[in-house]
């Protein structure tokens, strides 16, 4: 059962609006979660074709075991495929999610491809969300690159 949102109804996806969800409605809507988010981005970049290489200093700012598979690669400086690397990171990594909690926060979704829908439907959204994976990449001194 899915209940999308209509053009009309002004900010209807945010939980501060004027529009009210019916009970049985409003009880299956979540705030996204960390594994939506991961899904979300990686979607996004797919979609933009993007990919990124890392200079060996990345090596040295991965925390944890859990990146073994991530570091074997990075340190060679080739370009993967963005959502590869987001697919890769572990749970505990919650700085990408922390940083795009501020744009997806007042989101009620009833799953992760609800939440695709919603944000693919709001160039703002996408776009802000693309802006925070572009510098998470960047501050851990990756270049990215879009397209084939």
């Amino acid at each position: 059962m899915h209940f999308f949102l209509k053009a009309n109804e002004k900010d209807s996806k945010f939980e501060d609006s004027s529009v009210k969800y019916p009970k049985e409605v409003n009880s299956m809507l979540k705030y996204p979660q960390v594994e939506d988010i991961i899904q979300l981005l990686c979607f996004l970049s797919k979609q933009k074709m993007m990919k990124a290489a890392f200079k060996c200093s990345m090596v040295e700012s991965v925390i944890g075991e859990a990146c073994t598979r991530l570091i074997a690669w990075m340190t060679n400086g080739e370009f993967k495929p963005v959502y590869e690397i987001i697919e890769d990171l572990p749970l505990e990594e919650k700085k990408l999610f922390n940083d795009c909690k501020p744009i997806t926060g007042k989101l009620k979704v009833e799953s992760t491809e609800h939440l695709t829908v919603v944000v693919k439907g709001d160039e703002s959204l996408t776009q802000k969300l693309l802006t925070v994976l572009e510098k998470y990449l960047t501050d851990k001194e990756a270049t990215i690159e879009y397209g084939d």
